[in-house]
């Protein structure tokens, strides 16, 4: 999440809070006792006079160089002001793990035309080709005639998955990564490798349950939701 600059009086003349993206304004009083908590700043100018009846309760305060602040005038509380964009940004990529179904499973050789086409597209563009030694479905391209495998289950390279269990209880019991290694009888690197797997399969899970809940499949009789500030 961004700080806003505002270096110049200039710039501070037409643009008083930078102005919301795709609906989302995060500046203004933060706190939840004042009548101004989530009534946003105006992002125009305001006029000047006594009281604050005049303008919108807010008082921009700024300086060169300097992050700039709004003041509410109902609470006397400062509030360094936040880029809309970068919070935009950063919710992206916090959420991107919610559309991790979407990659394709096809072609892998980008300068094929059958780049980015599913293989459940069917004979026009894919013909089966036997399986692996692990199981997992083999396909030739009718495009570039390359040959390509899909994971029938996320263990089927691992040689050790029968590990998986062990490794991730003693990483939740905080056990240090050297004693991971001692118990479990594996080398650092694959404990950074099983580390990188977990966490995948981690988000998978609560993906699947988060896209139950966004597209009204999971009935929930009564939310509850804990958040700080931030």
């Amino acid at each position: 999440m961004g700080d806003f600059f505002l270096p110049t009086k200039k710039s501070f003349s037409t643009l008083r809070v930078p102005p919301p993206v795709c609906g989302i304004q995060v500046n203004f009083c933060k706190n939840m006792d004042c009548s101004h908590f989530g009534v946003p700043a105006s992002h125009t100018r305001q006029k000047r006079g006594p009281g604050e009846l005049s303008m919108d309760g807010y008082i921009v305060a700024h300086k060169k160089g300097q992050r700039v602040r709004i003041k509410c005038k109902r609470w006397n509380q400062y509030s360094t002001l936040k880029s809309n964009q970068g919070v935009f940004e950063e919710m992206n990529r916090l959420s991107a793990y919610l559309h991790s179904d979407e990659v394709v499973d096809g072609c892998p050789n980008e300068d094929c035309g059958n780049y980015g086409i599913d293989v459940s597209e069917g004979k026009p563009f894919y013909q089966k080709f036997g399986v692996t030694d692990t199981g997992s479905r083999r396909y030739r391209c009718k495009g570039c005639r390359k040959t390509f495998s899909i994971n029938a289950r996320p263990t089927a390279r691992q040689r050790m998955a029968y590990k998986n269990k062990t490794i991730m209880k003693l990483l939740m019991n905080k056990e240090p990564l050297g004693r991971i290694c001692e118990v479990a009888e594996v080398s650092m690197r694959t404990v950074y490798r099983k580390i990188d797997f977990i966490h995948a399969q981690c988000l998978a899970f609560i993906a699947d349950r988060e896209r139950k809940f966004l597209l009204g499949g999971l009935s929930i009789p009564r939310l509850y939701l804990a958040s700080d500030r931030q």
